[in-house]
């Protein structure tokens, strides 16, 4: 059988669906439009129910589809990736270095599909912190664009009006597993994908290192120079399937927990429309 791309793409059974789509990693992402305090005049109602409530839902479509997103990642993991070892040396056949020496033809395609969900993961998980930023924006009426600076003028303005979430927010950066999810999502966007093996060549130019050379005497002796140009090689980095979906699924748990702290604290104060 050849396998290809459109033959390897496959939904989940009923069973499948009905376990992910009920999977407990992403119930405290979800936020209850209903829990929020209101203020009675007339304004505030109108724009909590119309314009706050609506930015809730749709932050809740956002968690729907990362669940979606997730249930079939986890489908394509289960299918088991022989991604461990990721490389020999020397290979079974006479090579230096031998790639993913277990896979069989059609594990290079389920690889693929992992790594597709899995990067829709990532996106829709930061999607919704962003959504949750955005939440802050409209709530306490910041004003702000939603454009490249959003982020920073946010948590800016949320130092001054509530110190409290703004801090709570700077420590969640600060967390181990947080960075490990950003720096996935982060290669993801701007470089390549984690799981996949890297270039094993490094280049930097203009660094400080050490040659050997003759002294006067003949002798061999090391100098430090200047080197326009430095290659080295190895091979590679590679970010095995295992380590991804641990990721996703502990990160998922501590961003459900994180979020409904914040929403918690946002609860505290009343919506009232500013004038």
């Amino acid at each position: 059988m050849e396998y290809r791309i459109d033959n390897t793409f496959e939904l989940l059974s009923q069973e499948e669906w009905d376990k992910y789509l009920d999977s407990y990693l992403f119930k405290n992402m979800y936020i209850d439009p209903d829990s929020f305090s209101v203020a009675e005049d007339f304004m505030s109602k109108i724009v909590f129910d119309n314009h706050i409530k609506n930015y809730i839902r749709q932050h809740n479509n956002k968690v729907g589809t990362l669940n979606v997103s997730y249930a079939l990642c986890r489908h394509y993991f289960d299918k088991g990736i022989p991604d461990d070892p990721w490389f020999i040396s020397p290979g079974e056949h006479g090579e230096s270095i031998q790639y993913m020496p277990k896979f069989k033809p059609k594990d290079w395609l389920v690889r693929y599909w992992f790594s597709y969900f899995s990067e829709a993961v990532y996106f829709k998980l930061f999607s919704i912190w962003d959504s949750v930023v955005g939440l802050l924006n409209e709530f306490y009426q910041m004003g702000h664009e939603e454009d490249l600076r959003f982020r920073s003028e946010v948590m800016k303005t949320l130092k001054s009006q509530r110190n409290d979430i703004y801090q709570y927010m700077i420590d969640i950066l600060n967390e181990p597993l947080y960075k490990e999810a950003n720096m996935y999502r982060t290669r993801i966007i701007h470089g390549t994908t984690p799981n996949d093996v890297s270039s094993g060549l490094r280049i930097k130019r203009n660094v400080d290192t050490e040659v050997y050379d003759f002294d006067n005497d003949g002798k061999i002796t090391k100098k430090k120079v200047k080197a326009s140009l430095q290659i080295t090689d190895s091979v590679g980095e590679y970010t095995n399937t295992r380590t991804i979906m641990d990721n996703i699924e502990k990160f998922s748990i501590f961003s459900g927990e994180k979020i409904s702290k914040i929403i918690d604290m946002i609860k505290t104060d009343t919506f009232h429309i500013k004038y």
